[in-house]
């Protein structure tokens, strides 16, 4: 199959807006849903590519991690976050844990994109990552 979604990130943007559940991470990361030894029992990545929103929500099943990332378009299929949220959400309240803005930006890399999928390689100093994700049906 070919890349379905030529500029996901330029014309194409508004296809990659909505919920992805996250099939693969190769690296044991927050985005992966992992929170120290804590595995989330899944992750929805909430994409608003048209407005540089990403926000990813890891379902711990008596709590749930949120992590909000504005970002900036580095070419059509590479996206630069220069800042990051995260949040607990507890009994329906999100509460701040911390905001992170780093030296450099992460870097996020839609290397395959179609209508139902999309890999995605990040990079971030001594963390790199492959994350696939499936857009959710629900």
């Amino acid at each position: 199959r070919y890349n379905l979604v030529d500029s996901p990130l330029g014309l194409d943007a508004k296809k990659l807006d909505g919920n992805w559940e996250l099939v693969y991470g190769s690296a044991i990361s927050a985005v992966s849903g992992f929170m120290g030894t804590f595995e989330a029992k899944s992750v929805t990545h909430t994409l608003s590519a048209s407005k540089g929103v990403h926000l990813i929500e890891a379902d711990y099943g008596s709590f749930k991690a949120l992590w909000l990332a504005k970002f900036s378009r580095v070419n059509d299929k590479t996206m630069g976050m220069p800042a990051e949220g995260w949040f607990w959400k507890v009994f329906g309240k999100q509460v701040p844990l911390f905001d992170v803005s780093f030296q450099g930006e992460a870097k996020w890399t839609l290397t395959y994109t179609d209508a139902d999928l999309r890999i995605v390689r990040t990079e971030k100093e001594s963390v790199a990552d492959i994350l696939v994700l499936r857009r959710k049906t629900n």
